[in-house]
């Protein structure tokens, strides 16, 4: 019973991969990949800032008059 079973369920994970119930092209962005790229960037920028303007407020070093990194 053992390996009928593992048949069965190798045969319908066959049939799976071949049709699978998700529409997987719905999914994928409209954006073209430098407009993904862009907007990664534009937040792994921003978090770098914040973490920056926190270490020269803790070292008061190199900051202008509000704190931030110059």
């Amino acid at each position: 019973m053992l390996k009928t079973t593992r048949r069965y369920l190798r045969a319908v994970g066959s049939v799976m991969a071949i049709m699978p119930s998700t529409d997987y092209i719905k999914m994928v962005s409209d954006e073209s990949e430098t407009q993904i790229f862009r907007r990664d960037q534009r937040s792994i920028n921003k978090d770098m800032k914040k973490v920056m303007n926190g270490i020269t407020k803790k070292s008061g070093k190199n900051t202008d008059s509000q704190g931030r990194c110059r």
